[in-house]
């Protein structure tokens, strides 16, 4: 996924104990999931190389922020929001390619649009009155 919704205030309210740092971090893992469609790797050596930490306090940063708004599974760091958006992208996508294999959506009526014989001859009193 290229774009997703971010709510500013939903982001403040969940995030406003975070320090600089693990704010940045958290944006850093909530774009990389999104971009990627993937959980964070559990393996945190990948994780920091990735986001270019490299200190002592990036890495107890890291590790808060996994701890405070991931869960961890077999296959890497879960976040249940950013799961459920890109399960309905992958829905959303299904719904088109099947669409497409149909011929694209469905024709709509088309309307034409017919001047009544009032209508014409205002138009034509407005045109010879310049």
């Amino acid at each position: 996924m290229h774009y997703y919704q971010f709510n500013i205030a939903d982001y403040r309210k969940d995030t406003v104990h975070l320090t600089r740092i693990e704010h940045s971090i958290y944006r850093d893992l909530i774009d990389w999931y999104y971009l990627e469609e993937t959980p964070i790797p559990t393996e945190t050596q990948v994780v920091m190389r990735r986001l270019r930490l490299g200190c002592e306090t990036e890495a107890t940063a890291l590790k808060n922020v996994l701890h405070d708004f991931f869960s961890p599974e077999s296959d890497g760091f879960h976040h249940k929001r950013i799961d459920f958006d890109i399960a309905e992208f992958r829905a959303q996508c299904e719904k088109n390619r099947s669409n497409g294999l149909k011929g694209g959506r469905p024709k709509g009526k088309k309307t034409q649009w017919v001047r009544s014989e009032e209508h014409t001859s205002e138009l034509q009193s407005l045109m010879v009155s310049r």
